[in-house]
């Protein structure tokens, strides 16, 4: 089920890779911001650490890990289709640079095709590695590029959970599901949505409870269901994305220091994840002003 380039380099052990990140001080220490700063070499850093972490590890750490690279890489398709609407290939060129997918699916995005044609060659491609991306041409075509997202989140997601795995990984899988049932119940009262929301099991919370908000349209209540999994801090219905990023952060972090090595490992990789968004936040966001862009930005 592997859809990630397939590396020749066997990797180090898992306790020489860690000694290395912590040699380096690439174990991001607990008092560095996570908010970017301007320099441009720590934002190629963040955004070239998943794929320098890859490589590093040997094989049986990247089978381990794989579910959680992979669910990352989906972002760095989904932001490289978006660019390829607006024809903007040389920023497609610059994501592919340092993304782990496979050499077949970056020759597919960086083909000179329209959106549609795009969608439809990586649909087929994901397909034949993995039966459960089956329909994704079809959520494409009835809802764009944004059903087409939420189906793949959805359909990988769901097949990640039905495996087994350390609890480390199985913490990121549950909490990103968690993200995305709550931010379309969020999304759904925001803006008086009329279709209904499509839920993900596998997650922390109850299928039932986020349906009777829905259902109730009760904003009051799914901020009360936050305290649990943000850390019971008092988290608002906008903080939602941001909370949540968050205090996955802080629970791998807390999963490492007690020596779990995937925690380690995992809060390593979670870490550059947020500091490369935050970096693309600033970047796409640097007319909004400091108040409104500091609130979607994880700290």
């Amino acid at each position: 089920m592997n859809l990630l380039a397939d590396l020749p380099f066997d990797g180090y052990p898992t306790e020489y890779l860690l000694a290395r990140l912590r040699g380096r001080g690439a174990l991001v220490p607990p008092d560095r911001p996570i908010i970017p700063s301007d320099d441009r070499s720590e934002e190629r850093e963040s955004r070239e650490a998943p794929a320098w972490l890859y490589r590093q590890m040997n094989r049986n750490l990247r089978q381990t890990m794989t579910p959680v690279f992979t669910v990352l890489e989906l972002r760095t398709l989904i932001l490289c289709l978006r660019n390829k609407s607006s024809r903007a290939l040389d920023t497609v060129q610059n994501l592919l640079s340092s993304s782990l997918w496979s050499a077949e699916l970056k020759r597919i995005l960086l083909a000179d095709q329209d959106l549609p044609a795009a969608v439809g060659a990586a649909s087929l491609w994901l397909t034949h590695r993995l039966e459960d991306f089956a329909g994704l041409p079809a959520a494409f075509d009835q809802n764009g590029l944004r059903g087409f997202e939420g189906e793949l989140y959805h359909r990988y997601l769901r097949a990640s959970l039905a495996g087994r795995h350390p609890p480390a990984v199985r913490l990121v899988l549950t909490h990103l599901v968690d993200l995305r049932n709550l931010l379309a119940v969020y999304k759904k009262l925001r803006w008086e949505l009329i279709t209904p929301c499509v839920y993900l099991a596998g997650g922390t919370l109850s299928l039932a409870t986020l349906k009777n908000i829905e259902r109730t349209g009760r904003v009051q209540a799914m901020e009360s269901l936050l305290g649990p999994i943000a850390g019971e801090r008092k988290v608002s219905a906008e903080g939602i994305e941001t909370a949540l990023m968050d205090q996955l952060r802080r629970n791998l972090r807390r999963s490492g220091r007690v020596g779990d090595p995937f925690g380690a490992i995992l809060d390593f990789l979670w870490s550059h994840f947020i500091r490369d968004r935050n970096s693309r936040l600033r970047h796409l966001c640097a007319d909004l002003d400091p108040g409104t862009l500091d609130a979607e930005l994880v700290a």
